[in-house]
């Protein structure tokens, strides 16, 4: 059954506290996440390119061309891993925050969009990184191989390639949720709305900017297929009447 806010008796003023309040906790969440992996990346590292199969494992075929660079990889990765790693708890806080508000038909698309960026989304990352880039990297090595040719494998870009594939599954995740929960509170109702073109502006141009190079050439066409389908699988959101006067009738 819906819960009109209205009937409820609590000020807007309230669950704005409420929702700073999530944030807060996030954030702290989040800070000891870098701490933590922080500590453990260079071991996490390691293991990594020992699951390379380039070139029979012989790690010195590995070489770093950019000192900064890689330190710089290194912060990028610890503070993607964070993201990830928070990615379930932040499910349960945003549907705890919202779920009074939620017909049950909605609540159950909810949960779905919930379980599909937080929890499916992080699984498909640790498969990527496990399996999907090792084999990708095998693929490439058994057609480049040459015997009278060395090859040598810059470290940084290695783990750019993937840290690529993980941030865009990342944006990807947080558009789908922020886009959901923007139709659900009535900020976005129909197709042409402004809120929702600027989210979709500033995601876009966001994966743009931040894509590795390695991705060059092909970082528009995937920033612009991801954020499609993300969109398109906010549009699925079941919207009435009621949730456009959602806002105004908190605010009373």
């Amino acid at each position: 059954m819906y819960t009109d806010l209205s009937l409820t008796n609590t000020p807007f003023s309230d669950h704005i506290t409420d929702l700073y309040k999530i944030i807060r906790k996030i954030s702290i969440i989040f800070g000891a996440m870098c701490i933590l992996w922080s500590i453990l990346i260079s071991d996490m590292m390691s293991i990594w390119i020992n699951m390379l199969p380039i070139s029979n494992g012989n790690i010195e075929n590995l070489a770093i061309y950019g000192p900064y660079e890689w330190i710089t990889l290194r912060w990028s990765l610890i503070l993607l891993l964070s993201l990830v790693s928070i990615l379930p708890i932040l499910s349960l806080y945003l549907y705890s925050f919202s779920r009074i508000g939620l017909y049950p038909h909605e609540r159950t698309w909810f949960i779905f969009v919930l379980i599909l960026c937080t929890t499916v989304v992080p699984l498909i990352i640790i498969v990527l990184w496990i399996f999907g880039i090792p084999s990708i990297f095998e693929i490439s090595d058994s057609n480049l191989h040459n015997e009278s040719i060395g090859i040598r494998y810059d470290a940084a870009a290695l783990f750019s390639v993937a840290l690529g594939l993980t941030w865009i599954l990342v944006i990807w995740s947080f558009t789908v949720i922020i886009l959901g929960l923007s139709r659900l509170f009535g900020l976005v109702d129909g197709e042409d709305t402004r809120f929702r073109y600027r989210i979709l502006a500033i995601t876009i141009g966001l994966l743009i900017l931040t894509i590795p190079s390695e991705y060059d050439g092909l970082r528009v066409i995937f920033a612009v297929l991801s954020i499609l389908s993300a969109d398109k699988i906010s549009r699925t959101f079941p919207i009435f009447s009621s949730n456009k006067l959602l806002l105004s009738k908190t605010s009373n």
